[in-house]
């Protein structure tokens, strides 16, 4: 089968350094605040927006990351908000996550934002209704 691209080219992947020790921890405490089946704590935000800030991340920076790579990964444990999850996601395999996230990473490094408008405009809508904003509180 052949794979069809926009005028024909086919984009490449870029390849993209691989994550610091702080953002591997960053990439998966937010996605454990986020796309577990749980309820987090206000102490959970406090301890992701402090991991934010040693990665010295800016709030734009955690909400883009949150949207455009941890969102597309890790939401489907909770149904993307859009078909019921049974039972608590007790534990996930970190270094799993950390290589789609930098599969993500790299895939949209190669290809124009407008590709991504759907999926962004849907992650930012789910995250949204997870909280968001009370990490974004602590980050201010």
């Amino acid at each position: 089968m052949r794979r069809l691209t926009l005028g024909g080219l086919r984009a490449q992947t870029v390849a993209m350094p691989p994550p610091s020790n702080v953002e591997r921890r960053l990439w998966v405490k937010l996605s454990e605040l986020f796309f577990l089946d749980t309820e987090p704590a206000e102490a959970d935000f406090v301890e992701a927006a402090k991991l934010v800030k040693e990665a010295g991340w800016s709030a734009t920076r955690t909400r883009d990351f949150l949207v455009q790579c941890a969102a597309p990964v890790a939401g489907g444990n909770l149904g993307f908000l859009i078909w019921p999850v049974i039972g608590a996601w007790g534990m996930f395999d970190e270094d799993d996550l950390c290589i789609k996230v930098g599969r993500v990473r790299a895939r949209r490094a190669s290809r124009p934002d407008w590709q991504y408008w759907l999926s962004d405009t849907y992650c930012a809508w789910m995250l949204k209704k997870l909280g968001l904003e009370r990490l974004l509180r602590h980050l201010a």
